[in-house]
């Protein structure tokens, strides 16, 4: 499983280095209402998985493993709970991506 995690046989690019550096950062970021409901039902299924991993061996160094597959299913609720962490709304990117297109237009005068 940590094969296809972290030596891109299960084809996930940067996402899960991207993803511990948003834990990381998440522990310092001020607490948010229900936190500890979802980041202990992520860390509990990432478990599961991979006490599953022991269950059945070979797991398979591919994109076609079930212990990657099962990860499909924990990368949304991960992403949903950064974005609920970090306060991430559509106004707020907005906002963001109008301030690089200003910034890049000063640049260029």
């Amino acid at each position: 499983m940590f094969s296809n995690i972290l030596y891109d046989f299960g084809r996930w690019g940067v996402l899960w280095k991207t993803l511990i550096i948003l834990a990381l950062l998440s522990l310092v970021w001020p607490k948010i209402k229900n936190e500890a409901f979802l980041s202990y039902g992520i860390l509990f299924y990432f478990i599961l998985i991979f006490l599953f991993s022991f269950a059945r061996i070979p797991y398979l160094s591919s994109w076609g493993d079930s212990s990657n597959r099962m990860l499909t299913h924990l990368v949304p609720i991960i992403i949903f709970f950064f974005a609920l962490k970090f306060n991430l709304k559509w106004k707020d990117w907005n906002q963001l991506s109008d301030l690089l297109i200003s910034s890049n237009t000063t640049n260029k005068n």
